[in-house]
């Protein structure tokens, strides 16, 4: 019978969805597969809006989610649907955010910041995954959306601005010049991807 209802999300019939919702709702496949993880890997909108209240943040035998199923396919829309599943982990470590940087999705990564810097069994994250399969706009992204909540958690509450006149002037001298922050951020996160070494980043879910 689950079969039955997996097949009609394959095939986006929402009518056959709505009606059955309440027969399916808590049911969960084999390996732990829900329908909702079913939509979301297929990209059917209105069925993960349809399935959402009932079965967020349920996970598969794998720990993987909904959200990490939309975010290995690039869905930035379903994405946003699914938000409270963020932060949630597989068993492997493995983040919606990680899955997202391996396709190279940019506008899934910008959703998904709040998982930056969380690294799987493996010691990997999404900036070495990035790395690993060239997608350099993506790495850019991801060092500055670091580098921002660095700054956050270190600045003291009520802490004065301090005048950055001077500073923007040195910085017009050289355009093109990268900033030392960033320059630090690259390199520490190169030396990481070094360290972990590329046989890690082939399998990361």
């Amino acid at each position: 019978m689950l079969n039955t209802f997996f097949q009609a999300i394959q095939h986006n019939d929402i009518e056959f969805v709505t009606q059955n919702i309440g027969k399916f709702k808590d049911m969960q496949d084999n390996q732990g597969n829900t329908g909702l993880m079913v939509a979301a890997y297929m990209g059917r909108t209105d069925i993960v809006e349809i399935l959402k209240s009932s079965q967020i943040q349920k996970q598969n035998k794998n720990g993987f989610t909904a959200l990490m199923s939309a975010a290995s396919t690039g869905n930035d829309q379903i994405v946003k649907i699914l938000l409270d599943e963020v932060n949630l982990r597989a068993s492997n470590g493995t983040t919606a955010l990680m899955c997202a940087a391996q396709i190279g999705s940019v506008k899934c990564c910008q959703l998904l910041q709040k998982e930056i810097g969380l690294k799987n069994l493996n010691g990997v994250t999404a900036l070495h995954l990035a790395m690993a399969q060239g997608h350099h706009c993506l790495i850019n992204i991801l060092i500055d959306e670091l580098e921002i909540q660095k700054k956050h958690k270190k600045k003291p509450k009520n802490q004065k601005t301090k005048n950055t006149t001077t500073t923007n002037k040195k910085n017009k001298k050289n355009p093109n010049q990268n900033h030392p922050t960033q320059n630090k951020l690259r390199h520490r996160i190169a030396n990481m991807f070094d360290d972990c070494g590329n046989q890690q980043l082939i399998q990361v879910y």
